[in-house]
């Protein structure tokens, strides 16, 4: 998956971009990890290639990531979810008693998950690799 964006910082291979999200991204049910705050988006990436500031950039995540981060959003909470309305219901037998059960492990889950979002920030998860023309009048009748 790649994003178009603009390099701000530089410190040596690290630096930071302000990603111009596509259509892509406005869709992605990941795209709070991004940028949790629902304001610009500014990641830091790991740059393959040397970079200044004001640099237009495509910057990179990999497939594997972007699946791995999608399991353990939507598929531990669906597990936390499950997990809770059938262990409740094994001990009660009341269904609404393990409906809300459910909704407390998930809720549970949820709170774990914005402390492993904490730790996800010192991690970087992008990577830019390339240099991008941007395109204006010019470059297209060019």
């Amino acid at each position: 998956m790649k994003e178009p964006g603009r390099v701000l910082e530089v410190d040596g291979d690290r630096v930071k971009v302000k990603l111009f999200p596509s259509y892509e991204c406005k869709k992605c049910p990941a795209r709070k990890l991004c940028h949790p705050d629902g304001g610009e988006i500014i990641i830091e990436a790991r740059s393959k290639i040397p970079v200044s500031p004001g640099d237009e950039v495509w910057v990179e995540i990999k497939e594997r990531e972007v699946l791995s981060v999608s399991f353990l959003v939507f598929g531990v909470l669906l597990i936390a979810l499950l997990l809770g309305f059938f262990a409740v219901y094994a001990i009660t037998r009341n269904p609404l008693i393990s409906c809300l059960a459910a909704l407390g492990f998930a809720a549970i889950y949820i709170l774990i998950l914005r402390k492993i979002q904490e730790r996800w920030k010192e991690k970087v998860f992008f990577e830019v690799g390339e240099r991008r023309i941007p395109y204006t009048r010019e470059t297209l009748t060019s």
